[in-house]
């Protein structure tokens, strides 16, 4: 007779190995975990007592929870989010495999070997240690899973906002997985009316959140710049460097010159494009670290627009084909997002998840040019070519201290 425990291994095999790579893949950045950055610790130091705009959702949950937000207590706090997301993360793939069939399981393995591998999936988060964007990834991450229940779907806008809320970036990085999902249900479910109105209400109310924290979030700040320092200090008893954190005035307030690189605004799009080589080399995209993220980017857009690519040629309707192109459209903001930000690495992060998402939500709604388009390549790389999968995906694979060092 099996034991308890080795029944629960062969129960939870799949989500136990998912949990244990993702696990590994965190620990290789285990000195930024120990030395959380100071700057870092402000985001859960700010609140919705000192106005109502975007940053402030973390702090705010983390006033609800503690009066005294030591540095000790974020940081555990900061542990506590990162390990239950992965153990999340885990088990929401490992319930996608166990719902396949046997014919689409080896795909969803392969699929999942580069999730829990990539440079730009999970791994970031352990890089950056204590972010807001574990925070939008968590909204995204719960309103994917929701979508099909039809009781937890009412949730989604919700979540929307709560990521808007978190960092408004979430309006151009984790939104558009949330949009297309319920776009996606609202086209091909039978219950049009009711995911309809969910789509509706999500793009609605996010819309408005994100216009309300771009352009008026700053005038409810009840608070002054240095009365904000002060309070940080005072509740966590940390001391910051109030020229380190020198974005702080801009995001709350919009004073001061924010970003070096929200300097690009004063040019035309016509203009952009024209300097752009400029700003890839000026930025060091001639170094090796540069070169590996363009070229995962470029591959892994390349296999994911296969995908689509295929699903739109096994589309018989029109309406399915557009959803398809949505998918491969939803990664443009990479390139839009890397002219304005020199936070690339994040911004990829946030696209390429954005696929992988949209492919395990496609398995596990059994969407049939999906899996006809599986089922395809699956043939393509059987046998032979197969080992030749396994080399792109060892280079894939080692690319990750190269990618994140720049």
């Amino acid at each position: 007779m099996k034991t308890k425990a080795s029944k629960f291994i062969s129960c939870c095999k799949y989500e136990l190995g998912i949990f244990v790579l993702l696990c590994i893949q965190a620990l290789m950045n285990l000195n930024e975990i120990k030395n959380m950055l100071l700057d870092f610790y402000s985001y859960y130091l700010v609140d919705f007592s000192m106005g109502k705009t975007s940053r402030l959702l973390i702090g705010s949950i983390v006033s609800l929870l503690t009066d005294k937000p030591t540095a000790a207590w974020i940081h555990g706090f900061a542990v506590v989010v990162l390990f239950l997301t992965l153990l999340a993360t885990a088990l929401i793939i490992g319930k996608v495999i166990k719902s396949a069939s046997d014919e689409m399981r080896p795909c969803l393995l392969v699929l999942t070997l580069f999730f829990v591998s990539g440079s730009f999936t999970l791994y970031g988060f352990s890089k950056f240690f204590g972010m807001l964007d574990i925070y939008m990834y968590i909204a995204a991450m719960l309103a994917v899973v929701f979508a099909p229940n039809k009781y937890l779907r009412w949730l989604i806008p919700a979540l929307s906002v709560a990521g808007i809320f978190v960092n408004y970036s979430f309006a151009i990085s984790f939104f558009p997985i949330i949009a297309l999902v319920t776009l996606y249900t609202a086209a091909t479910q039978k219950r049009k009316g009711t995911d309809s109105t969910v789509f509706a209400l999500t793009v609605a109310l996010s819309v408005a959140a994100g216009v309300f924290c771009v352009f008026y979030g700053s005038k409810t700040m009840n608070m002054t710049f240095d009365e904000i320092w002060q309070s940080m200090e005072q509740r966590s008893g940390l001391k910051f460097d109030y020229k380190n954190i020198r974005y702080f005035d801009f995001y709350f307030f919009g004073n001061g010159q924010g970003e070096a690189e929200l300097q690009f605004k004063d040019f035309t799009p016509l203009e952009l494009i024209k300097i752009l080589p400029q700003i890839v080399f000026m930025f060091g995209v001639s170094s090796e670290g540069a070169q590996s993220i363009l070229a995962i980017t470029i591959f892994m857009i390349a296999a994911f627009w296969t995908v689509w690519i295929m699903c739109i040629k096994n589309s018989e309707t029109a309406g399915r084909k557009f959803i398809y192109l949505c998918f491969m459209l939803s990664v443009l903001f990479i390139p839009v997002c890397c002219i304005v930000s020199t936070d690339w690495t994040r911004w990829i992060q946030a696209g390429i998840l954005t696929q992988f998402g949209l492919m395990y939500y496609m398995f596990y709604m059994k969407d049939e040019p999906f899996t006809k388009t599986m089922q395809r390549l699956k043939e393509l790389f059987s046998g032979g070519r197969g080992l030749a999968l396994a080399a792109v995906w060892l280079a894939y694979a080692s690319s990750i201290q190269t990618t994140w060092s720049v």
